[in-house]
């Protein structure tokens, strides 16, 4: 990671990519060349030379980076963590000329140059700043450049790119009164991202003293069907049954098998242990909770890690998916008689759990012949879960019929009634 001495690392850096490229243009015949890192007013002040100058005239923080690790001491007081500081680094390329044309010529190549280095790589900064070349020691360099081969540039992870800075008449107008200076011909560019990252040592955590590992295999459950299974663990499916409260149905889907699980449908836990239980981790075959309300209802499975004796927290949830419980019907009670041709009277049913009164309760009349009208009732209001429903029959074709009991798109076997007499 770089240190405080990114910053003239960089512009060092810079300054020597710039110097190669114009040696290596071959425009001599513009007479003398330099490649300077002055302030711009220094330029002005001068008699002009032939000169290309690159200049940080503005420092800001990386917008990305700007709260990342954060400084953080123990409860004594010492440093826990070294933050990093993230800079974008503003250039601005001046180029001035003993002649006509001659800035032009020089600004045109400096651009070009940073052009084709998008990229400050590893190689480009350890060059310039002359690290690991054995023929040049470190005292005959200047004292600046001596205190940059300790900049740590070259090892930063984020690489440093250059980019264009977008350019508006507004900017120069107001960067070059700044630098009390009369315009020249210039380019702007932005440098980031440059990180400094002071190399503190910091105090090592007390030693460990008891070893706690727990190593939780990260699978997420999914559930992809849930079908009636009526017999033992077994048994085949059944796909045209639905399943009834207390009987066992066969969940399939995948990553089931946790050493810690979880079943509920609806509000209600499903029992997975015991001798009529069989789970893997594609399927596992269960048995309803006794008390679950006819209609749809929602299964879901969570796994659980155990963090300490009796305590178990969430890892993993599955999806939810649909499942629709039929009626248990326990009782029917048929009351009416035929008057004008028509029957009219009331069919009490009594299912094994209460339905709610916001649930849809409605009792299907399906003739045996065909040439009667299919019929359909919905049960009487009530005022809170019951376990009998009163459906009012009025204006039926006395005849054979079966009727079936819907609720919430739970439906119960069809059974056989006649409606034919008082």
């Amino acid at each position: 990671m770089s240190n405080a001495l990114a910053i003239a690392g960089v512009t060092a850096t810079l300054r020597d990519l710039l110097d190669d490229g114009l040696v290596n243009a071959s425009i001599d015949a513009l007479g003398s060349l330099e490649v300077t890192c002055q302030p711009p007013d220094k330029l002005v002040q001068e008699i002009e030379r032939n000169r290309l100058n690159i200049y940080p005239w503005k420092i800001l923080h990386n917008p990305a980076l700007a709260n990342e690790r954060l400084p953080a001491r123990d409860a004594g007081g010492a440093r826990l963590s070294n933050p990093r500081l993230g800079l974008d680094l503003h250039f601005i390329l001046t180029a001035t000329g003993e002649s006509d044309l001659n800035a032009a010529i020089l600004l045109g190549y400096g651009m070009q140059i940073l052009h084709e280095h998008p990229l400050l790589t590893a190689n480009d900064i350890r060059a310039a700043l002359q690290i690991g070349a054995p023929p040049v020691q470190g005292s005959i360099l200047p004292a600046a450049f001596q205190l940059l081969v300790a900049s740590d540039l070259a090892d930063q992870v984020e690489r440093i790119r250059i980019r264009p800075a977008k350019t508006e008449e507004e900017d120069l107008v107001k960067i070059w009164p700044a630098f009390n200076a009369a315009l020249r011909m210039s380019s702007l560019y932005i440098v980031s991202v440059v990180m400094i990252e002071a190399a503190r040592v910091l105090p090592e955590g007390p030693p460990v003293h008891e070893y706690k590992v727990q190593v939780n295999t990260l699978k997420r459950p999914s559930l992809a069907r849930v079908l009636a299974q009526p017999g033992p663990v077994d048994a085949p499916v059944n796909v045209q049954l639905q399943p009834l409260a207390g009987s066992r149905v066969m969940v399939t889907g995948a990553g089931l098998l946790a050493e810690n699980m979880a079943l509920t449908v609806g509000d209600l836990p499903v029992v997975l242990t015991g001798a009529g239980v069989d789970v893997t981790d594609r399927r596992l075959s269960v048995l309803l909770p006794g008390n679950l309300p006819a209609g749809m209802h929602l299964m879901q499975m969570q796994h659980f890690w155990q963090a300490g004796a009796g305590d178990l927290r969430p890892l993993e949830v599955s999806n939810a998916l649909a499942m629709i419980v039929a009626p248990t019907v326990t009782g029917v009670v048929l009351a009416g008689a035929v008057a004008a041709g028509v029957f009219d009277g009331t069919l009490t049913v009594t299912v094994a759990n209460a339905v709610s009164m916001g649930q849809m309760a409605r009792l299907h009349l399906v003739p045996v012949a065909t040439v009667l009208a299919r019929r359909a009732f919905t049960a009487a209001a009530r005022a809170g879960p019951v376990t009998g429903l009163i459906f009012t029959l009025t204006g039926v074709v006395p005849g054979d019929y079966t009727w079936v009991l819907d609720i919430d798109g739970g439906e119960s076997l069809p059974v056989a009634i006649g409606l034919g007499g008082p």
